[in-house]
């Protein structure tokens, strides 16, 4: 008991800069394979990673910035002025779908999908693992046909000239969008889901995705 007060006790080691013992990765009996605590690993792939991401969260971020700036100027021109932007609903619209599918891969990226864990109270954590990483692999292929609807719907809508009704803003960029979105999300659910395999065959490198274990 004392020792349990000693241990409650002692500062956080966040406000104290004390360096923490990196924990073994690999499997975690209470958590499956997560690697969020994991020391950053230098290595030619970890770094790829991080950058792509810079990819899509910088445009992310500056469509929402946009989105709040485009929503505070017609709500001020609306009721303080009676002149809304114009096409206002168009751009939000768009921007939406340019702020969803940016995100997506990012989301898939870090594990933030919702998900249930009831199987995880029934099974082991290895089975478990095999259970994530075959649905990775099978939205991975989902997200490929989904991908090559998209091009083929945005090659048609680009041929017919599509367009928004105020702005005119062609559509078929925004579907092809879609399908380049949808395609690289495809390539990171598959790429978890091998490096997760990885992880769980004996002696198998440790893995330092983040988003291999399922949520909930």
């Amino acid at each position: 008991m004392e020792l349990q007060c000693l241990i409650r006790a002692m500062p956080h080691p966040a406000l104290t800069h004390a360096p923490t013992p990196e924990r073994q990765p690999g499997l975690d009996p209470d958590r499956g394979l997560d690697f969020d605590d994991e020391p950053f690993d230098p290595t030619i792939d970890a770094v790829v990673l991080e950058r792509w991401e810079y990819l899509f969260a910088v445009p992310a971020a500056v469509t929402m910035l946009g989105l709040v700036g485009l929503t505070f100027v017609d709500v001020l021109g609306r009721y303080f002025f009676g002149h809304p932007v114009r096409g206002a609903t168009e751009l939000v619209e768009l921007s939406m779908v340019v702020l969803v599918f940016l995100g997506l891969p990012l989301v898939t990226r870090h594990g933030e999908h919702l998900a249930l864990d009831f199987l995880d109270k029934v099974v082991s954590v290895r089975t478990s693992q095999l259970i994530a990483a075959a649905m990775g692999l099978l939205m991975g292929g989902c997200l490929f046909w989904l991908a090559w609807l998209m091009v083929l719907k945005g090659l048609d809508i680009g041929r017919n000239g599509d367009a928004t009704m105020v702005l005119s803003i062609a559509l078929g960029p925004f579907v092809l969008f879609i399908a380049f979105a949808a395609a690289v999300d495809g390539v990171v659910n598959i790429a978890l889901a091998a490096r997760t395999l990885r992880a769980l065959r004996p002696g198998g490198p440790p893995a330092h995705f983040r988003g291999s274990s399922p949520r909930s």
